[in-house]
């Protein structure tokens, strides 16, 4: 599928683009969406208060492609804010994800748009990725691989004619009590299935308002895989995913949402791994305070682990904070 761009036309896909002091990657990161091989696209790059040169970067490769707008706005800090805003101004059917130190291949439109356009019913289309490091180097293995996903998510797919594979009502379980699965840049989801959330990304939470949105639109919805790799997602020292505590904080947070909304949908099994998994994340967030001398942090999340899921480990944790320095 490759449609040229007619201005007097909407665009096929909006490109939402959360920005913020992104001066090293944001010119490529913008050019991987250029390069893609469907070209009736937007690009709404939202910057989020920027105080290095990202602002005048968009500026410059907005002047030289009318497909580029940029909406400047005051720092929140916080990725849910500025991609709310992308979505709000976004003229697209379809709505894709970037951010700012992140690249597409140059199929991945066009993949995953040949796929709803095969199956008008699927509201979400998501691919593997690899990640890449400051430079650019690729890992070995992609994403989902390293995740062991092909085996532990198998009884979830039912594979297509296409090769592509079809989740089933099951995979929503699968994310909830295994693996999330979805990332920002590998998800093409249909605006008017975002039209039927309440909230898109919930701006209270700093990190996992990501999670949050993919558990409620996989399960309301239809959903398709495809085993390729289409983006690649920088890890690198500035990444706000490199903080543990706030990233923590946001998988428990969005984990606890899912699981009190998943409801009668979890088998008893599932119940008790989902408490398991927000028991391990709250003891890892305690663990982290302890080495940083937090005491009473520690103790609390320690006694949040024990809540979700009685351990000793849990118990030592805490009885431990009483005696570190």
């Amino acid at each position: 599928m490759n449609t040229t761009t007619d201005k007097s036309t909407k665009p096929l896909v909006s490109v939402i683009m959360a920005v913020y002091n992104c001066e090293k990657y944001i010119e490529a990161a913008v050019k991987s969406v250029l390069a893609q091989t469907e070209n009736n696209f937007e690009i709404i790059a939202v910057n989020d208060g920027s105080t290095d040169s990202t602002v005048l970067i968009l500026d410059a490769l907005a002047t030289a492609d009318s497909r580029i707008k940029v909406i400047n706005q005051p720092n929140s800090g916080r990725p849910a804010i500025p991609r709310n805003a992308g979505i709000s101004a976004a003229g697209g059917e379809f709505i894709a994800f970037l951010d700012g130190d992140d690249l597409y291949h140059p199929e991945k439109i066009a993949t995953l748009l040949n796929v709803m356009a095969e199956s008008p019913e699927v509201d979400l289309v998501f691919h593997d990725f690899r990640c890449i490091n400051e430079d650019g180097k690729p890992n070995e293995e992609t994403y989902l691989q390293a995740a062991g996903f092909h085996i532990s998510a198998s009884s979830t797919l039912q594979l297509l004619s296409s090769g592509d594979y079809r989740c089933t009502t099951g995979f929503y379980n699968y994310m909830s009590v295994y693996l999330t699965s979805l990332h920002t840049s590998s998800v093409l989801i249909r605006k008017s299935r975002l039209d039927m959330e309440a909230v898109w990304f919930p701006e209270e939470l700093l990190i996992g308002e990501d999670i949050d949105l993919w558990f409620r639109l996989v399960k309301g919805g239809k959903n398709v895989f495809v085993d390729e790799v289409l983006s690649f997602y920088r890890q690198h020292g500035e990444s706000i995913t490199r903080d543990d505590e706030k990233t923590s904080k946001g998988f428990i947070a969005a984990h606890k949402r899912n699981y009190l909304r998943g409801g009668k949908l979890f088998t008893s099994e599932e119940r008790l791994l989902c408490k398991r998994r927000l028991a391990s994340e709250c003891f890892h967030l305690g663990y982290h305070y302890s080495i940083n001398h937090r005491s009473t942090d520690a103790r609390q999340a320690f006694m949040d682990s024990f809540s979700w899921s009685p351990s000793v480990a849990a118990v030592k944790g805490y009885l431990k904070t009483w005696i570190l320095p």
